[in-house]
């Protein structure tokens, strides 16, 4: 069985990476932790710098798993993409079982202004989806 969690980086990440350990250690699962950014025209610093702190958040993470004797994998996805896009494309290409993806509360007018990747992610995703507020 495998797992894919949709990881922004955030504090809150840590729930849905506690359920997927939870879930990988009952279902015997592998667990696939991604990353996504937009590819920009030029590298600015602060692209450097998130990309160094998601590198050591995954280095971390893949220790955490192993250590509770879950294999893990890390993806950091850059390209034109956006993050939902990249969650539904990369677990259709590696035939995932389960998406966990994190959701945060946002008013109506603010789906609609900026949309709403977990409901593109639960829409269009090719396998059960569990969100973790």
């Amino acid at each position: 069985m495998k797992i894919l969690v949709g990881y922004n980086g955030e504090e809150s990440d840590r729930s849905v990476l506690e359920a997927a350990k939870s879930y990988a250690g009952l279902l015997k699962a592998q667990v696939c932790v991604v990353n996504c950014m937009e590819q920009p025209n030029e590298v600015a610093v602060k692209e450097v710098d998130r990309m160094a702190k998601i590198t050591k958040a995954f280095d971390d993470i893949t220790e955490e798993f192993n250590a509770a004797g879950i294999t893990c994998f890390t993806s950091l996805l850059v390209n034109r993409l956006t993050f939902g896009e990249n969650i539904v494309k990369t677990a259709t290409e590696k035939k995932t079982d389960l998406i966990i993806i994190g959701v945060r509360l946002r008013s109506k007018v603010g789906k609609l202004l900026f949309g709403s990747t977990a409901q593109f992610v639960i829409l269009e995703a090719p396998c059960p989806v569990l969100t973790i507020k």
